[in-house]
């Protein structure tokens, strides 16, 4: 007996483009890197794995059945439709946050009178020194600078010796204008001024404001 020749029937046989096509849908197309990031970081941590996921298959089958560039366009349409709703999720977190730390602040302080009256009295004490002492600061380096050579412009002061202690006085006879700008070439002008205001009597009891 010869042997029997083993064919194909055509269910057996496969079609090359079958097969070319179940292999393309079993490969992921690589959704937008930025738009995969922004719904990463939008997705919430339970959930961010499925999404995402669920994102990238359906991504893939557009992708494979009308194309890459329509698949990317549908993966950046949803990505922004969910940025409203993110939003509002985080601001509905951020005010019930909120509202218990007020609360947990609002019971300690009246659960913890004196500690509390303590610590807010020593907070709105070191703010007010510390704003006064800007005040003064900031006065000490504005003086003058009203001037328009505020930089040229110098104060003549005198050190005085007096029991073994220095101090410094902003004030000079009347003879030094004369002889600073004789001795001194590089003053330009010099000027003296007494801000201070006296009350004198002459011989006939009257008053003069100087």
């Amino acid at each position: 007996m010869s042997p029997e020749k083993k064919g194909t029937t055509g269910s057996d046989q496969k079609d090359p483009r079958t097969s070319q096509k179940a292999a393309g849908a079993g490969q992921r197309s690589p959704s937008p890197r930025l738009a995969h990031w922004l719904l990463g970081r939008m997705t919430a941590y339970r959930n961010q794995h499925s999404i995402v996921e669920d994102f990238q298959e359906t991504h893939s089958e557009i992708s494979h059945s009308e194309g890459r560039r329509r698949a990317n366009r549908w993966y950046w349409a949803c990505t922004l439709k969910s940025v409203p709703e993110y939003l509002k999720v985080v601001v509905a977190w951020k005010a019930v946050m909120l509202k218990n730390y007020l609360k947990i602040a609002f019971r300690n302080l009246w659960g913890r009178k004196l500690f509390s009256f303590i610590n807010v009295f020593g907070l709105a004490m070191g703010l007010s020194i510390c704003f006064i002492i800007f005040l003064w600061v900031n006065q000490e380096l504005s003086y003058d600078d009203f001037h328009e050579n505020a930089d040229r412009i110098y104060r003549v002061e005198r050190r005085i010796w007096r029991d073994s202690l220095q101090s410094r006085w902003p004030i000079t006879g009347g003879a030094y204008r004369q002889a600073l700008l004789d001795d001194i070439p590089e003053i330009e002008d010099a000027t003296r001024f007494w801000g201070m205001g006296f009350s004198v009597k002459d011989h006939q009891n009257m008053v003069h404001e100087q």
